[in-house]
């Protein structure tokens, strides 16, 4: 099973910023990408999920991407999106969207960069999953609609992959999630509340998507020491450390131009 790589030997820590959810405002990243040029020259800019690709047909997000894709060649800006809750699975493969300059990644892809090297492991529990479902159900008695819901939504917990990484010697510095173990902050637990009054199975599977992401903590800790890890999922800014980690929760940037999109490098020297 080959690793999913890519390589990036001339991006240094200071030119890799990570964004929340964008939930489907491509062209607001790109203005802001325009606009702001000067900033994103020779950068990565790497989405922590949800960045809302699956809601239309394939065909709109490729003419998309192909017009982006120019715009960020022409500036120097990469854009790598690995998969939240609200997004198809089926298209983060790695080979369905892949642009110069915009790349739509697997699970457990390893971004190698010049000092440092990131993982990024997507997918998340959709917490209003019954009310996307009873959408879909009510407007697919017509006609076909677009879907806003996908059942393999959960993190995948890949014994295999991790251990085939660590087997070639790569070693990993930074881990970049859509959701979080379950000893991270998140959302004030009250904005569930009133899902969890309409979803009988939410509080287990909550339980059961933290409990995957507890793991893949325990095994990149044990073997890694890995120091790093952002997340997005629950639309806030937050830092913090538990045990050796250093944690940041990002906000969503699906606004008129992104809230936090300070570097990587400026993100660590905060917490040391």
């Amino acid at each position: 099973m080959a690793i999913s790589k890519l390589k990036y030997n001339d991006i240094t820590s200071d030119k890799i910023i990570f964004f929340g959810d964008i939930h489907g405002e491509f062209e607001t990243l790109t203005y802001l990408i325009k606009r702001d040029a000067k900033d994103f020259t020779d950068t990565i800019i790497i989405i922590l999920g949800d960045c809302g690709i699956g809601f239309y047909k394939e065909q709109y997000y490729k003419d998309l991407f192909t017009k982006m894709n120019k715009t960020f060649k022409n500036i120097g800006t990469t854009l790598i999106m690995f998969r939240g809750n609200h997004d198809d699975p089926s298209y983060y493969d790695g080979k369905r969207l892949n642009f110069s300059n915009i790349k739509v990644i697997p699970d457990y892809t390893v971004i190698e960069t010049k000092k440092r090297n990131i993982l990024c492991i997507g997918g998340g529990l959709s917490v209003d999953r019954v009310s996307r479902k009873q959408i879909e159900a009510k407007s697919n008695r017509y006609k076909n609609v677009k879907k806003i819901y996908w059942e393999n939504e959960f993190p995948i917990y890949n014994e295999e992959k991790l251990n085939e990484i660590r087997d070639k010697g790569i070693n990993i510095d930074v881990i970049a999630t859509h959701t979080a173990p379950s000893f991270f902050p998140f959302k004030n637990d009250t904005y569930i509340e009133s899902y969890l009054s309409t979803d009988d199975k939410l509080a287990e599977d909550l339980v059961i998507e933290r409990g995957i992401m507890d793991k893949i903590y325990e095994y990149i800790t044990a073997f890694w020491g890995t120091k790093y890890w952002f997340y997005g999922h629950f639309h806030e800014y937050r830092m913090g450390k538990y045990e050796k980690m250093i944690y940041q929760m990002m906000p969503n940037n699906d606004g008129i131009s992104p809230s936090y999109n300070k570097s990587l490098e400026e993100l660590i020297n905060e917490n040391k």
